[in-house]
This record gives C-alpha cells, structure tokens and sequence, in this order.
C-alpha cells in the first residue's frame, strides 16, 4: 500500500481541507448538453443547500461546468483528461451517476483513478438500479446504487457531517 493509501486507511488524510471536495462523474459522451448536466446541477444545488443548512463547508466540482464540448477548437482532449482527472484526484468523494456507465470510457478512467487512490465512489442513479454495469466498472464502486434522496442522507450522514463549522 502506498503512503498515501495507507495514510487513508489510518484516517490521518481523511481530510485533505477544511471542506468536503465533491466531484460528480458520469456518462457525457453521445448526450446533449442539457442531458449531462441536468442531473449534476440538481444534486449539486441539493448538495450545497443542505451544506449551508447544518453549517457544513462542502465544494461540488461539476466538470461539466469547465469546458463547453461544443466549441473545443482551442482545447485538446487530452487537457480535457488531465484536467477531470485532477479534479478527482482532488477530491474526497466521487459520486457517480451508474446511467449509461459502461458506455462511458472517460467516467471508468475517472472511478478507476479515484478507486486507485483510495477516494470513496458512491453510485447514483435515477431510474430503475442498472445491472449492466461491467464488473470491472462495478468494482470500482464502494457503495450500492441510491436514488437522489437516498445519496443526499448518506452524503450527510456519513461525510458533511466531518465538516461542519
């Protein structure tokens, strides 16, 4: 186990600041941009309000709020890459939306990058529970699948909590 790995699972670098990093992950490839970022910002403002409301500091990173997919002439993918995945590397959840998810090579590097350094993954979902995914994928998740209400309480109850002021 590396330094780091081991330092998470000793729960002395449980919290890398004084807030709680979130970082949303799912399928955007092949959706329009409504469709991808639609379910972000609901738990984002969800995530945030119920932040202020018990004095929690919490940061929601919503990658899809960086780079606009429809006007990429000055970017490259690889930045693009680099950038999301910073951006995990970062943070002290990853949660997931499970919709389409083995459809998605960039949200499986995503889990697989936060799965490897040891930061929790916790599956979302807005339908019906997804028994598609691939198990590799599936591997990657530390918790089942939850609908929005369910990932809210377990946000709160099992990190927020950590946070507040």
């Amino acid at each position: 186990m590396s330094c780091i790995g081991m330092k998470r699972f000793l729960g002395v670098d449980k919290m890398k600041n004084d807030k709680l990093i979130i970082y949303l992950a799912g399928k955007m490839s092949g959706l329009s941009k409504e469709e991808y970022t639609k379910w972000r910002n609901i738990i984002s403002d969800e995530l945030i309000e119920v932040a202020h409301l018990i004095g929690a500091k919490i940061q929601v990173i919503n990658p899809a709020e960086y780079f606009d997919f429809e006007k990429m002439d000055r970017h490259l993918e690889k930045e693009v890459m680099q950038f999301d995945l910073n951006m995990v590397r970062q943070s002290d959840i990853v949660i997931v939306n499970v919709g389409g998810i083995s459809e998605s090579i960039g949200t499986a590097i995503e889990l697989y990058e936060a799965n490897r350094l040891d930061i929790p993954v916790i599956a979302y979902t807005e339908g019906d529970v997804n028994n598609n995914i691939h198990p590799w994928i599936e591997n990657c998740l530390s918790t089942v699948q939850m609908n929005r209400s369910e990932l809210i309480t377990y946000i709160i109850d099992f990190y927020m909590d950590r946070y507040i002021k």
